[in-house]
């Protein structure tokens, strides 16, 4: 006979990685199209400090997430010290392995939501204002030797995807192409094959913020 905690866990179905959803395009749990859904505070929400987050997806996934999760906490299974700390203190159940843990990403993540809710819309609001971002910063790609990499309309997100012009820049290691752009000033991810990623502010370009865009991909370019 499988334990409770098995049959739970084969109850459980499709998860979610909403890391690039969450506080970027507008998740919304209501419609219930997964059990569990995960994202993190450190990407669009802007908390700096890394914590992840989950939430229940479906309202009858709780009873199957807590049972899974209680038992990876009382098995050591899951080492999370925040994680186990925080639910000490809401169960009033300590388990003899309490450990000094750092609560800073729990302020900066509360700071991160307390702003994002100030602001006008809130934090469904935010794509449209990444497009304007996205479309200024496309133009600005397109004068200064980089292809953007534009998807459809309806699929464009706050990312923006550019290509190298020049062969000589596709043939440099990622690695290099990324330690070029922090020579300038801007942080991004690269690819091999002359290709970066940038995430665009929610707030838009300010003038000094887009010429050093431009100054940057031109240096590099």
């Amino acid at each position: 006979m499988p334990s409770k905690t098995v049959r739970a866990t084969a109850d459980l179905g499709g998860s979610v990685d909403g890391s690039q959803e969450f506080c970027h395009v507008s998740s919304d749990l209501r419609h219930e199209y997964c059990d569990l859904y995960l994202a993190g505070c450190h990407k669009w929400l802007q908390a700096y400090h890394p914590m992840g987050l989950a939430f229940y997806g479906r309202r009858r996934s709780r009873f199957v997430i807590e049972t899974v999760l209680d038992h990876l906490l009382r098995q050591g299974e899951l080492d999370d010290p925040l994680l186990r700390f925080s639910t000490q203190l809401e169960t009033d159940r300590l388990d003899g392995r309490t450990e000094t843990v750092s609560l800073a990403c729990l302020f900066s993540c509360q700071g991160a939501v307390a702003d994002a809710l100030q602001e006008a819309g809130g934090p469904s609001c935010s794509l449209p204002r990444r497009l304007d971002s996205l479309m200024a910063a496309t133009g600005v790609a397109e004068a200064c030797g980089w292809q953007p990499l534009l998807p459809p309309p309806a699929f464009r997100t706050g990312i923006l995807i550019l290509r190298a012009e020049r062969e000589s820049q596709r043939e440099l290691p990622a690695s290099n192409l990324r330690y070029a752009f922090s020579e300038c000033g801007v942080a991004l991810t690269a690819y091999d094959g002359g290709v970066v990623r940038l995430s665009m502010p929610a707030e838009g370009w300010d003038p000094g913020e887009i010429e050093h865009l431009r100054h940057s991909l031109a240096t590099v370019a």
